[in-house]
């Protein structure tokens, strides 16, 4: 609950950020704050830093597919679309490890009730694009987006549960270096340094952001993956909407439309059919 809380959080402010800095640019900001305040944290809370040469190479790919890739794509979904439709098609995670999980870690069949779950989803998911799902135009791109974002964490979810790599205290510090480096590379090398000037309270959020909803989560879900299956730790999504809706609604008073509530509500129908027996 505290972790779909924190993450849910995240989106109202993820839209702030990108209203004055480039997705990219606050990647890479995002994952060096927090690799700071991990690294803060775990040595006040006296952590081991040993075994380097055994999570480096899972640290690397899980930067790719938990940290560079997400942020980028969930940047720019939300310069597009509002806290709570991004949050609700995010939800879909559990439906992408549902069909990985199955046929990469044989953890669950595909039965009839999660292949229903699976069409409920993405039923969900054209609900909340109503028109657009047609038409195009920004929200369609913005869900679409999303939906990439789904898919990696997806994707990270089940390396973890098929790797198992020691969620000690360097693997997780090594993670956000592991895509802030290359993030910062490619910001300098579309736009140079400019691309990290913002307003003092945009780089206030930022550190807001990076340390309440990637640093803290990040440590608790990480160490959950190890003792969970992959469908049991997707469920942190089903409360994420909320937090994303109270969070929009009181810094950025949006007001979601009754489609994006009806549309979300079928969409976390699917993922909980999906996940029940996980």
């Amino acid at each position: 609950m505290l972790i779909s809380a924190l993450w849910g959080m995240s989106f109202p402010l993820v839209r702030i950020i990108v209203a004055e800095m480039s997705p990219v640019a606050m990647t890479a900001a995002r994952g060096f704050i927090a690799a700071g305040a991990l690294l803060l944290f775990l040595w006040v809370a006296g952590a081991a830093w040993a075994g380097f040469r055994q999570v480096w190479r899972h640290a690397l790919v899980l930067g790719l597919m938990n940290g560079l890739v997400p942020n980028i794509l969930n940047g720019m979904s939300l310069q597009r679309i509002e806290s709570l439709p991004a949050a609700l098609t995010q939800a879909t995670t559990p439906l992408f490890i549902a069909l990985l999980a199955a046929f990469f870690l044989r953890e669950a069949a595909l039965t009839r009730a999660r292949l229903l779950g699976l069409a409920l989803g993405l039923a969900g998911v054209a609900v909340i694009l109503g028109p657009s799902a047609l038409t195009g135009g920004a929200t369609l791109e913005g869900v679409l987006l999303m939906l990439g974002v789904a898919f990696c964490y997806a994707c990270a979810t089940c390396y973890m549960r098929w790797a198992r790599p020691d969620a000690g205290a360097l693997m997780i510090v090594l993670q956000q270096i592991s895509y802030a480096v290359p993030a910062t590379l490619l910001a300098l090398a579309i736009a140079g340094p400019g691309s990290f000037v913002a307003p003092p309270g945009i780089w206030a959020v930022l550190a807001l952001t990076a340390i309440i909803a990637s640093a803290i989560p990040l440590t608790i879900f990480v160490r959950t993956l190890r003792h969970a299956t992959a469908g049991q730790a997707s469920i942190v999504g089903y409360l994420q909407p909320l937090g994303a809706a109270l969070a929009g609604a009181a810094l950025l008073g949006e007001v979601p439309e009754w489609r994006v509530l009806a549309g979300g509500a079928v969409v976390l129908l699917g993922c909980w059919a999906i996940a029940r027996r996980a």
